[in-house]
């Protein structure tokens, strides 16, 4: 049979995606590049906000015309009644239905398929043990799920040894890594550390109440780590933090900004922040956008509050649409000003760069598809690290060599 795979979705997706992929291989079906060559379609949802969940739905929609369409992932598990199959399904589906809800809940399952850039996702976790009272993820991921410190380390070197120049680990929260199996993040780090060749470990997903100055200290340690930390804060209000039930509050964002700066100086932090959330002040957005303004964060990303069904804040007082709608676009407006004044300082300085593709690089402080990247010459070849000095910026704030 031959299939189509499109994800929509988080990196974490990607990597399911990647391992549906390596299985159905394994089986000896064939993977088609374009939807109207396949003899089905799967397509792999996220449903983490309801725009999202729209979109799955309006993907389904508009590919079901082309190929029976199998839709896995997130959209499923939080609409149960939802149908799954739309057209008529091919000899072999059922199979390919319950892989990806294996692979779905098991992030050691599957062999994976990976695709040409020079980067790949790592999982060292699957589910969410904590409960934001925005978020549903821990509803459809399900409770923290740990891989071994030995499964990690053994699937980074094969991709450093496949020719992977950046290694990214992902989960719902990186900080949470071995609660529930009795290992440590630190040891983790500590030994994908000493995977020998030149590439770089990028960590995402930080919890600012989880980053404690051991964890801080071993990643200033750290030979292979980008000079890059994506923690996101949600907010800079302690009562808005206590309200989502982030723990550790501003206390915990505050500390953990101290000891990146401290351990990790020229390292640049992303995050992302929530404005228009149930009971958000006037004054709580001000301090907000204050600290867009002020250089707590090199990277913002801003989303508007999701009242999403099924989350604590669901049942909250709501701000109005109009409020949120307005705050959101000041608190973007902020985030823009900060991106081209962070860029503007990197001209004129000389850079290690990595080719993601022809005429296309990133710094050591951009993660790939949601920060910036760099334009060079195409005769660079992708997965080639290269040293050059930036020269201009262009648009909201790629660069130029």
């Amino acid at each position: 049979m031959k299939i189509f795979i499109f994800t929509l979705g988080c990196p974490k997706n990607i990597v399911d995606s990647e391992r549906i992929a390596g299985t159905l291989v394994s089986w000896g079906h064939d993977l088609a590049s374009r939807p109207e060559e396949a003899d089905l379609i799967i397509l792999n949802t996220c449903a983490f906000i309801s725009e999202a969940e729209e979109e799955a739905r309006q993907y389904a929609e508009k590919l079901s015309k082309i190929a029976p369409l199998l839709m896995v992932g997130c959209l499923p598990y939080r609409r149960r009644k939802i149908q799954q199959m739309i057209g008529n399904a091919p000899p072999g589906t059922e199979g390919i239905l319950m892989a990806s809800r294996i692979i779905f809940w098991n992030p050691d399952e599957g062999t994976r398929l990976l695709d040409g850039y020079p980067y790949a996702y790592l999982k060292i976790a699957e589910g969410c043990s904590r409960r934001c009272s925005f978020c549903v993820i821990p509803w459809i991921r399900g409770r923290l799920r740990s891989r071994t410190t030995e499964a990690i380390v053994e699937e980074a070197g094969a991709l450093v040894e496949l020719g992977k120049r950046e290694i990214i680990l992902v989960a719902q929260e990186t900080t949470q890594f071995g609660r529930d199996t009795g290992e440590k993040l630190e040891g983790l780090l500590i030994a994908l550390d000493r995977i020998k060749g030149d590439f770089w470990l990028r960590l995402m997903y930080v919890h600012p109440s989880g980053m404690t100055r051991s964890l801080a200290a071993t990643l200033g340690s750290l030979d292979h780590l980008a000079p890059y930390i994506h923690m996101p804060v949600q907010h800079l209000s302690d009562r808005v933090l206590r309200a989502m039930d982030r723990a550790g509050g501003e206390r915990a964002v505050k500390k953990a900004l101290s000891l990146v700066r401290r351990y990790l100086p020229k390292a640049f932090v992303r995050t992302e922040i929530m404005v228009g959330f149930p009971g958000e002040t006037r004054e709580d957005f001000r301090a907000l956008v204050k600290g867009i303004e002020s250089g707590l964060f090199q990277r913002v990303a801003v989303f508007p509050f999701y009242r999403e069904q099924g989350s604590r804040a669901w049942g909250m007082k709501q701000l109005g649409r109009g409020t949120i709608s307005g705050r959101y676009e000041e608190a973007l407006d902020a985030a823009r000003a900060l991106h081209l004044r962070v860029q503007k300082g990197l001209v004129g300085r000389d850079m290690r760069l990595l080719v993601d593709e022809p005429g296309l690089a990133r710094t050591g402080f951009d993660a790939p598809d949601v920060d910036f990247s760099v334009r060079v010459p195409e005769k660079l070849a992708p997965g080639d690290f290269c040293e050059a000095r930036i020269t201009g910026m262009e648009g909201e704030g790629d660069l130029v060599v």
